[in-house]
């Protein structure tokens, strides 16, 4: 019975190891428009991520609103890591 349990216990944690990230470019939200002090620092900011970490980011401008176009299309986005607000206060 006890080499039973063991037996599930490994088939469960070798089936949730975890997969490689990101499998995808990063979205990252900017709600304001190009050229602009937020945008600016974003494309150096990835640019210098892309980089260091090797991974793909993909900077898109969502202005208007306020800010509320950008935000609300990151609030709608599935929540797995792909889609980032870049604001400031």
């Amino acid at each position: 019975m006890r080499q039973l349990i063991c037996l599930v216990f490994l088939l469960f944690v070798a089936s949730s190891e975890a997969q490689d990230y990101p499998s995808r470019p990063i979205r990252i939200l900017v709600p304001f428009a190009p050229g602009g002090a937020v945008d600016t620092s974003t494309r150096i900011l990835t640019q210098k991520m892309s980089e260091r970490l090797g991974w793909n980011f993909v900077v898109e401008n969502r202005p208007g609103g306020n800010g509320f176009i950008a935000t609300t299309a990151v609030q709608k986005s599935a929540p797995d890591g792909y889609t980032l607000l870049m604001a400031h206060t």
